[in-house]
């Protein structure tokens, strides 16, 4: 049986924050040198047998255009990859409330969680949406957004994806597949969002 998790929410009130080490310059190189703009891998998760995507990908567009299509939370339905629903609950204190729905393994597991998202200002104009299962089907769902910018019209973005959605008869290496394909899908949906729209000015609530 699944796992309905809850989970209380303590956010720090700060709003400057050091930005993780990141090598923007030497990653930007190493990012343009593909075919296309972006690289994708597997990242270890301490305490399970399943590994997480994070990918990398340069948008020819300003940070401030690519955070604010992020902050469009109830338009993530629109243009990433499975999601079939997505709306904005709430606005708590520290952190914004999203109900997110989508089908993943071909279609197979419906998913139906409500998650947490914090933005953080960092340092060097970094800003960063983290995103962190509060309830729902599914046993564990982090996400983390991380914009950089690398000049006046260009942007690094740094997509982590973890989802485990506790299926007997998934195994750990077609979960971990899923993260590690689905993590480009993502950077890539983005991108294509950004270029073909831009930031459409509206709140984050907006529907």
């Amino acid at each position: 049986m699944k796992r309905i998790l809850t989970c209380a929410l303590c956010w720090l009130s700060a709003t400057a924050f050091s930005a993780p080490s990141f090598d923007v310059a030497g990653r930007t190189v190493v990012v343009d040198a593909t075919r296309e703009d972006y690289v994708r891998y597997r990242l270890p998760v301490p305490d399970s047998k399943i590994t997480a995507g994070q990918a990398e990908a340069l948008i020819d567009a300003p940070a401030a255009e690519v955070v604010e299509v992020l902050r469009q939370y109830s338009e993530y339905r629109n243009f990433l990859p499975f999601f079939t629903d997505s709306q904005f609950v709430k606005k708590h204190e520290d952190f914004n409330e999203l109900r997110l729905k989508a089908k993943i393994l071909h279609g197979t597991v419906s998913i139906d969680a409500f998650v947490s998202v914090k933005e953080r200002t960092l340092e060097d104009q970094v800003t960063e949406f983290d995103m962190r299962l509060i309830r729902g089907n599914i046993e564990r769902l982090d996400s983390r957004w991380t914009v950089y910018p690398v000049s006046n019209n260009r942007s690094m973005v740094v997509f982590y994806l973890m989802v485990d959605p506790d299926l007997w008869f998934a195994k750990n290496t077609t979960l971990s597949e899923y993260n590690w394909v689905n993590c480009g899908r993502t950077v890539r949906a983005l991108r294509e969002r950004v270029l073909a729209k831009g930031a459409a000015p509206g709140p984050a609530t907006s529907n």
